[in-house]
C-alpha cells in the first residue's frame, strides 16, 4: 500500500522482512527520505484479506478475527538514501511469584523507557520513532517465559482478557554514519493525560489537550523526537490515573466495579526539562481531587 499526501510526502506499507540479534531490519527501496515509522494492528477479514487503506472495524471483526501489525512508512519523495529501516523493542520484565492464580507484576513504562533510552544512547543510528505496542498475552502464566513474542506479525484472535505493552523504538542505519559513532540523544517522556471535570464527569478534549502541550513545549523548549496517541484503560474504582498510565499490563474484563478508556498523549523528546510554573499553564476548572492531568518520565 502506498498513499500520497501533497505533492511531496508518502507512506508505504510493508513485511518485516529479517531478524537478527539486534531486532528486526527493513530492506526495500525507498525513493526518498524516511521520516517516521510506525506499527500498525490490522484484523485478517474474509478470505484472509489484510485491507491497509481501511480505517474502520465493527466490534466483530476486532474480537473474533485474527490480526497483523503491519509496518507503516511516512517518507519525503526524492532521490534514494540507501537507508535501512530497523526496529529496537523492549518487553517489559516480569517479577517471579509462587501463585499460579495471581495477577503478574510487570515492570513500568518509565522503566522500561530508561532502558530504551540507555541503548538509544549505546548504538550509531538515526532515531525516527518511539512506539508503544498492545500485543494479546500467553495463556500460561505457570512458565518463566516473557509470555510475548514482540517480532510476531500475526495472532490469532483473542483467547484472554489480558494485553501487554512493549516499547518500540523506529531508527534508521544510514552507510554514512561512523560506527564509533554514538547519538547524543537523552530519550525522554512527556505524558499529557486529559482531566475530568468533577461535575459533569467528563473529560477534556482533544483541542484542549493540544492547547497544554503547545504551551508546554512552547515554555520548556523541549525537543520533539515522535509523538503518539494510545489509550489506557481506566477503572471507576482506581484512585490514581499515574498508575494507570505508568502500567504496561492490561485486564480487558470489566470487573464487578465497571471501566472505561481514555486518550492519553505521550510526547518523546530529547533530554530533561523543568516542569514549567502553574501560571505560566493553561488553567485547569473544575478538577477531580485524584486526577492527574500530566506526567513526567525521565
Amino acid at each position: 500500500m502506498k498513499s500520497t499526501f501533497g505533492r511531496r510526502v508518502s507512506v508505504c506499507s510493508g513485511q518485516l522482512a529479517r531478524r537478527n540479534a539486534r531486532g528486526v531490519r527493513l530492506h526495500f527501496k525507498i525513493l526518498g527520505r524516511i521520516l517516521s515509522a510506525e506499527t500498525v494492528a490490522t484484523p485478517v477479514t474474509g478470505n484472509w484479506n489484510i485491507d491497509t487503506e481501511c480505517c474502520y472495524w465493527d466490534n466483530n471483526q476486532l474480537q473474533n478475527n485474527p490480526f497483523v501489525n503491519i509496518i507503516r512508512i511516512y517518507f519525503e519523495y526524492g532521490s534514494p538514501k540507501h537507508e535501512t529501516l530497523a526496529f529496537e523493542d523492549f518487553v517489559p520484565s516480569r517479577d517471579l511469584w509462587d501463585s499460579p492464580l495471581a495477577v503478574p507484576n510487570y515492570e513500568p513504562f518509565a522503566s522500561v523507557l530508561k532502558r530504551a533510552s540507555q541503548w538509544v544512547q549505546q548504538q550509531s543510528v538515526n532515531f525516527l520513532s518511539c512506539q508503544s505496542i498492545d500485543v494479546p498475552l500467553h495463556n500460561n502464566w505457570s512458565t518463566n517465559d516473557k509470555q510475548i513474542e514482540s517480532k510476531n506479525m500475526f495472532f490469532e484472535k483473542p483467547t484472554n482478557d489480558f494485553v501487554l505493552k512493549f516499547i518500540r523504538i523506529a531508527h534508521i542505519i544510514s552507510k554514512n554514519v561512523s560506527q564509533n559513532e554514538k547519538t547524543n540523544l537523552l530519550l525522554n517522556c512527556k505524558i499529557f493525560v486529559p482531566s475530568k471535570s468533577a461535575t459533569t464527569g467528563e473529560y477534556e478534549d482533544c483541542l484542549t489537550v493540544k492547547r497544554k502541550m503547545e504551551t508546554w513545549l512552547t515554555t520548556t523548549g523541549a525537543r520533539i523526537l515522535s509523538a503518539e496517541t494510545t489509550v489506557i484503560k481506566l477503572s471507576y474504582a482506581t484512585s490514581s490515573v499515574a498508575a494507570a498510565v505508568d502500567s504496561m499490563f492490561t485486564s480487558l474484563s470489566s470487573g464487578a466495579v465497571g471501566s472505561h478508556w481514555i486518550t492519553i498523549y505521550r510526547i518523546y523528546i530529547d533530554g530533561q526539562y523543568l516542569e514549567p510554573p502553574f501560571r505560566l499553564l493553561p488553567p485547569i476548572v473544575d478538577l477531580e481531587a485524584n486526577d492527574d492531568s500530566s506526567c513526567t518520565l525521565s
